[in-house]
């Protein structure tokens, strides 16, 4: 059996930068802007990048205020930031074409 200090140095885990997060909420942020003012999209579609921006604002106020972000939430604003861009979310999640209100949380 091994001991944790030796399987801690196996898994050989990164972390992120300050600056890597910052830029992974700007790039996202920039994408749901761009869908929003791009006049080609549908409305659902600049409708939820609207909202999407939104969930980019809730994320980046708690990565400012904490410091820090769970790998979670960093993970759901990229799948759901390459859904948007994609123009497939609403057809992958059609029951709930929308980002939900507390997917934040």
């Amino acid at each position: 059996m091994i001991t944790p200090q030796q399987y801690f140095t196996i898994i050989n885990e990164k972390g992120m930068s300050k600056d890597e997060v910052e830029d992974l909420i700007d790039y996202d942020e920039k994408v749901a802007r761009r869908i929003s003012t791009d006049p080609k999209r549908k409305e659902d579609d600049v409708e939820t990048a609207k909202e999407v921006i939104q969930f980019v604002k809730d994320v980046r106020k708690t990565f400012v205020k904490n410091g820090s972000i769970h790998p979670n939430s960093l993970n759901s604003l990229k799948r759901i930031t390459t859904g948007v861009n994609s123009g497939r979310y609403g057809y992958a999640n059609k029951n709930s074409p929308k980002v939900p209100s507390n997917y934040s949380k």
